[in-house]
């Protein structure tokens, strides 16, 4: 989990196999071996992910918290879940809103080149669509921002 407040990770050379719930909409990945299913033996549940994101802060905005390079998955199902805290309605967090990492060699992503990966919550608005090109993974929901489409 990456969380939001005061804190920063870098994550590179890792290889995560099986992980990640499995499901019919899987974007990544459709083997059907992959991922976990749920069961009590191996703490997978619906909500399960390689990556989950937390948003619950209003009071630390995360400014490139992330960043992982030389990632491999291995059979796995769902990858990235933004974890977003607003219920009833409410309004996302404010870090739900700008949430980010940078993916600086692609493989997080899949995209294979420098990635900005950033919220994709509706309320984000068109925060993160900074060009038409930009990839959306609605199952996260996040956006990928490919660097080599810049100027």
């Amino acid at each position: 989990r990456w969380y939001d407040t005061g804190q920063e990770h870098i994550i590179t050379t890792a290889t995560f196999r099986h992980c990640g719930y499995r499901d019919n909409n899987n974007a990544y990945e459709s083997s059907v071996d992959r991922g976990c299913d749920t069961n009590s033996f191996n703490g997978c549940w619906g909500g399960s992910s390689v990556w989950k994101l937390l948003t619950h802060s209003d009071q630390f905005n995360p400014e490139i918290m992330q960043a992982t390079s030389g990632i491999t998955y291995e059979e796995c199902g769902r990858r990235f879940k933004l974890e977003d805290f607003a219920d009833n309605n409410a309004v996302s967090s404010v870090s739900g809103r700008i949430q980010n990492w940078l993916d600086v060699d692609g493989t997080a992503s899949g995209l294979n080149e420098p990635v900005l990966i950033g919220s994709g919550l509706s309320d984000a608005g068109h925060w993160w669509r900074v060009e038409d090109d930009v990839v959306d993974d609605p199952e996260g929901p996040l956006t990928f921002i490919k660097r080599n489409n810049g100027p």
